[in-house]
This record gives C-alpha cells, structure tokens and sequence, in this order.
C-alpha cells in the first residue's frame, strides 16, 4: 500500500520538474537557445552602435559645487536625511584629487580628499571622460558633475561624474 504512494509522490514533481526544463522554466517557450532574441516582440528595444550618445549638460559649476567633506560629514551627521534630499539628482562637487583608480572594463574611479576624519568623496567618472582623467595626479584641483545613485554602504554612490573644471 505505500508502495504506489511512494511512487506518486517521487513520479509527479519529476514530471513536473521535466516540463518546467522543457518549457524554459516559464520563459518563452518558442525560444531557441542561441537563437537571437527578437527585442521588437518584447518591448525592449537593442541600442544602435552607430547612433552617437547625447549626454545632457552639467548642472553643476564652481559657484553652486560642494565640497567633498561637506558632503561626506553631511551624510555621516543626517541618519539619512541627507541621502533623501540628494537620491536621484545631479550634484556639483570641487575638491582635491586623493587618488585616481583604473577599475575593470576602463572604469575610472576618483577619490576627492574629505579631510582627515572623513572618508574620501569617491566619484565614478563618465565614460566620455575617462580618458583625459586616467592620467590626472593627486593634489589636482577639479569641480566635477555627478549623479548622485543611492548609498553604497554608508557613502554616497556618485556615478556618471564629468569633469566641469579641470
């Protein structure tokens, strides 16, 4: 009597299991793997290399830029207060180069001094601008415009940086 319960009950969720692989895990199932992806059909659309990226003009200038230890002692003091009031916008930072790093991929990632208590402004640069700062040295004076993207464990994530005074 617990044989044939045995049997249903290991059977029915490796049938299950068979369907689901066959049918791509309830992906498209008309869906050849290698096959190229139609983006029309899916509502996604493929970005056209030879279509030239448009970037829209820094917001920020000398006169309206913060600080990096303004900024980082802002975020350290507000328990997030700060980090509502600045999420999601551009924002103007002139300070001194600490440190310019080459990351994976050409990524190049500056570190604006903040001051002895504080970390550095860490600010990641656009890739329209990665060539002229690879080669910047510390103590170099620079206003640049970021876009400030959200907290990365406890420090403003500030990506998407051009250099507006150099």
């Amino acid at each position: 009597m617990r044989r044939p319960l045995f049997w249903a009950m290991t059977l029915v969720p490796l049938l299950v299991a068979i369907v689901l692989a066959w049918r791509g895990w309830g992906g498209d199932g008309d869906a050849v793997p290698g096959s190229p992806v139609d983006h029309a059909a899916s509502g996604l659309q493929a970005a056209t290399p030879s279509a030239p990226v448009v970037m829209p003009p820094p917001v920020a200038d000398a006169a309206s830029a913060v600080s990096p230890a303004g900024l980082m002692a802002d975020y350290r003091d507000s328990g997030g207060r700060s980090h509502a009031k600045h999420a999601g916008k551009r924002l103007g930072l002139q300070g001194t180069v600490t440190a310019v790093e080459t990351g994976q991929g050409g990524l190049v990632m500056l570190s604006l001094d903040a001051g002895p208590d504080l970390p550095p402004a860490r600010a990641v640069m656009a890739a329209s601008d990665t060539a002229r700062v690879r080669d910047w040295q510390a103590g170099r004076a620079v206003v640049l415009d970021c876009a400030n993207q959200g907290l990365l464990m406890g420090e403003p994530l500030l990506a998407d940086c051009r250099a507006v005074k150099d």
